[in-house]
């Protein structure tokens, strides 16, 4: 939560410097297409029970995978007279979020491999800056798996998650065509379970992923 509470602190930084040197009005309405490229956290609750020396032994712990996220987005967006924006977007992003978490004999990893999905960017216009809101739909390749005692004792849960990505974004126009930006997003992802084979024991893993971009568009 602190990395979320830093990564939108910037963004609405951003967005004030770029709020406060106006140059003019700028339309934001068009087609655009462009790519983003940052870095990611995703953090995962493990818990649930597993077996030691027979023994149903409960666990819980947290850990996180940090790694660059980059990818490519294209949308629509439409500049009202009042100032106020909507634009929807679709985006795919690449993700190096991955972390193994071992305790004694035990071992965690979670990878976030890949993600698309499609967002709404609701917010307002002022002269050449724009400043807006991020909620969306997303489904995001992940990897789960989960060892214990000895290599027949382990379990692992690969597929799509879907998430629900929130956020704030600011972006101004270089030029007429070019608008550069900055997103902060955090993504709660649905759970799943793992359950470890041989002497048995079941894990629940719960992910969470923050998100910070720096962002580059050309506008039609």
């Amino acid at each position: 939560m602190k990395t979320l509470t830093l990564a939108l602190a910037g963004t609405a930084l951003v967005g004030a410097l770029a709020t406060s040197a106006v140059a003019g009005d700028c339309s934001f309405s068009g087609f655009y297409l462009g790519a983003q490229l940052g870095a990611g956290t995703t953090n995962t609750e493990v818990k649930g029970t597993t077996d030691i020396a027979a023994v149903d032994v409960a666990e819980k712990n947290k850990f996180a995978g940090t790694g660059v996220v980059g990818g490519l987005h294209v949308g629509y967006g439409k500049h009202f007279p009042n100032r106020f924006y909507m634009g929807l977007e679709a985006y795919g992003n690449l993700s190096g979020n991955k972390e193994t978490h071992t305790t004694g004999d035990s071992n965690r990893k979670v990878e976030r491999n890949n993600a698309f999905g499609a967002k709404l960017r609701p917010g307002f216009v002022f002269g050449n800056a724009l400043v807006y809101g991020v909620v969306g739909v997303e489904s995001a390749s992940f990897k789960y798996s989960a060892s214990n005692n000895d290599a027949a004792n382990t379990g692992s849960n690969n597929g799509r998650r879907t998430g629900i990505p929130v956020g704030l974004g600011a972006a101004f126009h270089a030029t007429d065509h070019v608008i550069l930006g900055v997103e902060a997003t955090h993504t709660f992802y649905n759970s799943r379970t793992v359950t470890l084979s041989n002497a048995g024991g079941s894990l629940k893993f719960q992910s969470q992923a923050t998100d910070f971009f720096a962002r580059a568009s050309y506008k039609w």
